[in-house]
């Protein structure tokens, strides 16, 4: 019995020692199969999986286009937007107050924006100088169409009677009118300036002699003073006739005005020479040509009465001697 078991303690131990090799050996084959089976799997991948060797997308930008990437370089030349302005006059103080008006695109937008609108300029009047007014004072303008907002802008003024030159002087007096909207803002001015009784040619000269005249609220700023005009004794035409010889007179405050007209009133029949001469003054103007016409006044009495003429018709001024 012991010899029994002796004999199957050591078949036993034979067993053991006979498989310990064959599990040796099955590691390393199985790994290796396992290695061969990725690296099969992978292998149209390797060239983006090497980033440590600074092959990062060889092989699949090969066969992609190649996109132009953004710089502050443009047309191959190096010129900036900064470089560009002062190519043409402008100073660091003048592109800085540019840029920042314009925004965070001012550099990548040189060849869309900034080029194409500066030799539009030139080529429809604007001067150097003006151009330059144009830029600095409004350079949200680039951030428009050109298309499409300001050449039916320019196209349309052209079409009220101006001609190039006059368009590029209403342009240059009031930058802004480029970006107003033809049909919620220009149109709808013109026609209430016409509903007042004055007609195109006199329109087109107001907004030639004050461009700001058609950028202004019609509800909250012109109506008011209309108001006023008309409660001041002015006829429909004598104001027509107002806005067509001073447009500005629309640009001052409605305290102003009607302070203006009831001493104007004061002084006799209110006219609308004697008002549009009247706004511009400043109050110590005002006040010393109303004194004065308060002194020309007594004199005409005083002569009128030694001369046995008309009190009444004889101390009225001339109009063009009024204010």
């Amino acid at each position: 019995l012991a010899q029994d078991q002796d004999f199957e303690h050591g078949c036993a131990i034979r067993g053991v020692m006979h498989r310990q090799p064959l599990r040796t050996l099955m590691l390393p084959s199985l790994a290796l199969c396992c290695f061969v089976a990725v690296a099969a799997v992978l292998a149209p991948c390797r060239s983006w999986l090497a980033i440590g060797r600074g092959r990062r997308w060889e092989t699949s930008c090969e066969k992609m286009p190649r996109v132009q990437r953004r710089s502050s370089s443009v047309d191959g030349a190096g010129t900036s937007a900064e470089e560009y302005l002062s190519s043409l006059g402008y100073t660091e103080a003048e592109i800085s107050k540019a840029k920042i008006g314009y925004g965070r695109r001012f550099t990548s937008d040189v060849n869309g924006k900034i080029k194409p609108f500066c030799r539009w300029f030139s080529e429809f009047g604007l001067t150097d100088v003006q151009s330059r007014k144009l830029v600095i004072n409004c350079p949200q303008t680039f951030r428009l169409s050109l298309e499409k907002n300001l050449q039916p802008v320019v196209r349309w003024l052209s079409a009220m009677g101006m001609d190039d030159s006059q368009v590029a002087k209403a342009i240059a007096g009031f930058p802004p009118l480029l970006a107003y909207s033809l049909e919620r803002k220009l149109k709808p001015t013109v026609q209430w300036l016409l509903a007042l009784g004055m007609n195109e040619t006199q329109v087109a000269k107001a907004i030639m002699k004050y461009p700001p005249l058609i950028g202004r609220s019609l509800e909250q700023n012109y109506n008011p003073k209309i108001d006023a005009l008309r409660e001041g004794g002015l006829a429909e035409t004598q104001i027509a006739n107002c806005i067509a010889r001073f447009p500005q007179l629309l640009s001052y405050s409605l305290k102003r005005l009607t302070d203006r007209m009831g001493v104007l009133s004061d002084q006799g029949p209110l006219t609308e020479k004697s008002l549009c001469r009247a706004l511009p003054l400043t109050d110590a103007k005002f006040a010393a040509a109303i004194k004065k016409r308060k002194q020309t006044r007594i004199k005409a009495i005083w002569a009128s009465s030694a001369g046995g003429l008309d009190l009444v018709g004889g101390i009225g001024l001339h109009d063009d001697e009024r204010l």
